[in-house]
């Protein structure tokens, strides 16, 4: 089946009813705005065995090329524990293929940042325990990336980062997630950000100026590597 045209709000509607409940509502929750352009849905098999996971015969695909889009990684949780706030603007393809499921971002923005090279991936609908990966790079003012940052659940529990953290200038960031969609696991989170030469303060130590380096943000302590700077002086 092909479509020309459709709202990528209604996407979902495009599943078979039987199919897994937790990706169905990801997938009504996580996209909004924008539209679907010459998409297409293949299915060989019995549709109620979709999507075919390991050990069971049938073809399904899902070709979803999409402008436009309001796209949120993670809509599921709730509020009070912080939130992965949305990207906009979004030009890309979402995909499955069988129990895989993709978003392949060309263009995107946070705010002022734009984003580039952006996968996310459910390696299996079909898990007990759905994790969705993240892997993407962004280039943009840094103060934005870190709002992003400060703004999700981890930055809720890295209250020093908030309190203490300063950078301005523009930087490169490479974003790297694994969140768990069921179940009560933690969020993996692996996040650089690439200084080529801006002004940084932690606390109330003096502001470092022209750092070049990079600041690696995990679920532990911002740490920093091949980082070189000059202490900024009081006239």
């Amino acid at each position: 089946m092909s479509f020309p045209t459709a709202k990528l709000s209604t996407a979902h509607r495009y599943l078979p009813v039987d199919m897994d409940k937790d990706t169905h509502h990801y997938l009504s929750k996580a996209f909004s705005a924008g539209s679907i352009q010459n998409g297409k849905l293949h299915i060989k098999g019995d549709p109620k065995k979709i999507p075919f996971p390991k050990g069971i015969d049938g073809e399904f695909s899902l070709n979803l090329p999409v402008t436009g889009v309001t796209y949120s990684p993670v809509p599921t949780i709730t509020t009070s524990q912080g939130a992965w706030p949305a990207f906009n603007n979004v030009d890309g393809i979402i995909a499955m293929q069988n129990e895989l499921f993709t978003v392949d971002i060309s263009k995107a923005n946070f705010k002022q940042v734009a984003l580039s090279k952006f996968h996310a991936e459910i390696p299996s609908v079909s898990a007990k325990q759905l994790v969705l990966s993240v892997n993407g790079n962004a280039q943009g003012e840094s103060s934005q990336m870190l709002d992003y940052l400060l703004a999700s659940p981890v930055g809720k529990k890295q209250a020093s980062l908030e309190k203490n953290l300063r950078v301005s200038g523009n930087a490169g960031l490479d974003l790297g997630l694994k969140i768990p969609l069921s179940g009560n696991a933690d969020t993996s989170v692996d996040v650089k950000l690439t200084l080529p030469g801006n002004k940084v303060q932690w606390g109330e130590i003096p502001p470092l100026e022209n750092l070049k380096g990079k600041i690696r943000i995990t679920d532990t302590n911002p740490e920093f590597d091949d980082v070189t700077a000059n202490f900024w002086e009081a006239p």
